[in-house]
């Protein structure tokens, strides 16, 4: 009693689709079935895979398969942070982290193509890149031959975060068996560059005092992101994948929390959101549960949309979940 209803498996059919869908021919055996089964976990996962090595993350995977021509359609929209570009040693830039996985889906892609022979794979990636760029740059402040007494050096790094001048969706990728392809997106009014800036720029002043978070960039990106695409599963995997890496777990889900406060005031598409997470958070004795909800989330109705996400963080005392729920 009390527990809500799974928001995808409730609306499908009705209101939602299904993120998998394998047509087969009926003359076909019924071993089949756990073949595709499992032919649709390892794809997930290699592309999840693929993308965390990067520092991406990956939102909706749609995987779709014909049974009339046998064409496996895979459907990716993922992020990847500002551009990092690694350089040679003369100088001369030689690829960005963008660059580098466009050209590993493809590779993955020859290489499904030949483990599964029968198949033949397609991928229609969407790569969104990040629009604030850390940049760190180093400036000489002024010096003394003779220092007084009591006084104090100070440091010469600190860090500038920029604003890229890309779009959101300047970045569709569509990798096929036999070529790769990139395409130009379709102009939409929703995707202004001054809009995406304005609604960036007023989060980065809200939130300056967490600038020194190493988090930070990816964080403004990807919750402006979810509120924009109404892809929850982003800011899940980001919970998820930060909770492992810090110890001040609670801080982490504070500031996430504020961030999504401030969004959700400032763009009205969506009604409502709410973020769960429970498990053993800052090494505490016994697992606890913490739940914040702006807005409202139809769970029992089901014409009304509601988007889920969920991911799970495996840390060195224990496994915590993390919930995203998303109405509109």
């Amino acid at each position: 009693m009390g527990q809500k209803v799974h928001p995808t498996g409730f609306r499908l059919g009705i209101s939602q689709g299904w993120d998998s869908s394998w047509s087969l021919d009926p003359t076909q055996r019924g071993h089949d079935y756990r073949h595709n089964l499992h032919m649709d976990l390892e794809v997930r996962n290699l592309i999840t895979q693929l993308f965390a090595s990067k520092g991406s993350y990956v939102g909706k995977i749609g995987i779709s398969k014909n049974s009339n021509t046998g064409i496996v359609d895979i459907n990716v929209f993922g992020y990847v942070p500002g551009e990092i570009k690694k350089y040679s040693l003369n100088g001369s830039v030689i690829t960005t982290s963008k660059e580098e996985l466009q050209v590993q889906l493809k590779r993955l892609i020859e290489v499904l193509n030949k483990k599964y022979v029968s198949e033949v794979f397609t991928l229609n990636c969407v790569i969104v890149k990040g629009i604030i760029s850390d940049t760190r740059k180093k400036k000489k402040f002024w010096k003394k031959k003779f220092w007084k007494k009591g006084s104090v050096k100070r440091k010469g790094r600190f860090k500038i975060r920029s604003l890229s001048g890309s779009k959101l969706s300047n970045s569709r990728v569509t990798i096929k068996s036999d070529s790769f392809v990139n395409k130009q997106p379709n102009k939409n009014k929703s995707w202004r560059k001054t809009s995406i800036k304005s609604f960036i720029k007023s989060g980065m002043k809200e939130f300056k005092y967490l600038s020194r978070k190493s988090y930070f960039d990816s964080m403004i990106n990807i919750i402006f992101l979810v509120f924009k695409t109404k892809q929850p599963q982003f800011l899940a995997s980001f919970l998820a994948r930060e909770l492992t890496k810090t110890r001040k777990q609670r801080a982490l889900y504070l500031h996430s929390v504020s961030v999504c406060a401030f969004f959700f005031k400032v763009m009205p598409d969506l009604k409502g959101i709410r973020i769960q997470v429970c498990g053993r958070i800052n090494k505490t004795k016994r697992s606890r549960k913490y739940i914040t909800q702006y807005g409202e989330i139809a769970c029992q109705t089901i014409l009304k949309p509601v988007e889920y996400g969920f991911d799970e963080a495996c840390t060195s005392y224990g496994s915590m979940g993390v919930k995203v729920w998303l109405s509109y």
